[in-house]
């Protein structure tokens, strides 16, 4: 019994030494990796305030953020009124039109910088170029409109929103909420534009064939998917707005490299890290940005997708300003 006793003592004594002992090897390896991490933060720190006083590379991190809050804009509110396709259509057309640019632009961008090699100096003259141009072809988009006439509503005296019922349809109580589809009554001589079908007074159609028997007009009159007059300005909104996508990967080339041509080498995976940074920062904030001032200059909001909110219909000269200047 004795015997048996020792042998269990001498068990119990061996497991807490091999206990003990990995104690101490793992309290070893995470004071080994704080240290580590301890000397990554002090060098990343290092590197960064040594980075602060280059103005090459804090101008390219500027443009990266710039970029960002660009990119990051939603990009179908400036287009939906200059798409002559219906509104349901027009992230679908201008995701393409834009998507096409940009592929063109990374394309061109690349065979340049395979095919010239450029020097920094040449690179900054450029990227101050790219960037005139883009801004060169901002600055028309805020003027641009697709004339009178094809406001879906007349304006209250405030003029903070628009009065889309009509005394014609006030017993299909259209929801104001609901999707921008506008159609056109054509009367004789008179075109009217109204919100949707419901605010014309059209009862919903059997499928395949068109509205009719319309409240908002006689017997005679025709009803129309679309806005009572094409918009003149659509080629040109839709030119200037490719140009300046298809710069914009043109412009994040130009400034990479500049960039790192500015930096030592062992600091130029912090250089990257900081504009990838910033530019995600950017992405960021230009929803938010733009979220808030679109909805100063919205005369009529209606749900989107996932419980979201967008601008169908916005004050005269007041969303482009907002959204290009």
């Amino acid at each position: 019994m004795e015997k048996q006793l020792e042998a269990l003592a001498a068990l119990l004594a061996r497991q807490s030494e091999q206990s003990q002992a990995l104690l101490a090897r793992q309290s070893e390896q995470s004071q080994a990796r704080e240290e580590r991490l301890t000397q990554l933060l002090e060098r990343w720190w290092g590197a960064v305030r040594g980075l602060a006083g280059n103005r090459v590379l804090g101008l390219s991190v500027g443009v990266d953020l710039l970029v960002g809050v660009w990119c990051g804009r939603p990009s179908s509110w400036g287009a939906c009124p200059f798409t002559p396709h219906p509104p349901q259509a027009d992230q679908y057309y201008t995701g393409i039109s834009s998507t096409t640019a940009i592929i063109v632009g990374v394309g061109v961008g690349g065979v340049w910088v395979v095919r010239c090699r450029p020097r920094a100096r040449t690179l900054a003259f450029l990227l101050a170029v790219v960037v005139g141009v883009m801004a060169a072809a901002h600055a028309p988009l805020a003027a641009l409109t697709c004339g009178g006439g094809g406001a879906a509503g007349g304006p209250l005296m405030d003029g903070s929103t628009l009065a889309l019922h009509r005394a014609c349809s006030e017993g299909c109580y259209c929801d104001a909420g609901g999707a921008y589809q506008p159609v056109c009554v054509r009367d004789g001589p008179l075109m009217l534009p109204y919100f949707s079908p419901c605010h014309a007074g059209c009862p919903p159609p059997p499928l395949g064939q068109p509205l009719g028997n319309c409240t908002c007009g006689s017997r005679a009159a025709k009803v129309t998917p679309g806005p009572c007059h094409p918009c003149p300005t659509h080629l040109l909104h839709t030119c200037l707005s490719c140009l300046a996508a298809s710069l914009v990967p043109v412009a994040l080339l130009i400034n990479l490299l500049l960039a790192l041509r500015a930096v030592s080498k062992e600091d130029k995976t912090v250089a990257l890290g900081l504009k990838l940074s910033l530019w995600s920062l950017g992405r960021l904030v230009g929803p938010l940005l733009v979220g808030a001032l679109v909805g100063e200059s919205c005369l009529v909001r209606g749900a989107a997708c996932r419980g979201a909110w967008r601008a169908w219909v916005g004050g005269k000269g007041r969303l482009d300003g907002v959204l290009f200047v």
